[in-house]
């Protein structure tokens, strides 16, 4: 559907999320999920949130057992 997406995070076989945090310009966590899947469609409090640069962490657990840190940001549109 035109103007809803959904930001979602596929990963390789074998690694696990422990845990995913978005984060806006102040710092506030939006978002936040402890799932082996990520999937947030922009909302937040029940309101969508407003354009800008928003930024995620996500520490996983490798095949091997190690933990990653992926960090990043999306922009919301």
């Amino acid at each position: 559907k035109s103007g809803n997406h959904i930001w979602t995070i596929n990963l390789p076989e074998g690694y696990k999320i422990e845990e995913a945090k978005l984060y806006d310009r102040w710092g506030n966590v939006i978002y936040r999920s402890e799932q082996n899947t990520i999937s947030w469609d922009g909302m937040y409090n029940g309101s969508k949130v407003v354009q800008g640069v928003y930024v995620y962490y996500i520490r996983l657990q490798t095949p091997e057992g190690k933990t990653e840190l992926l960090k990043g940001d999306l922009t919301v549109l």
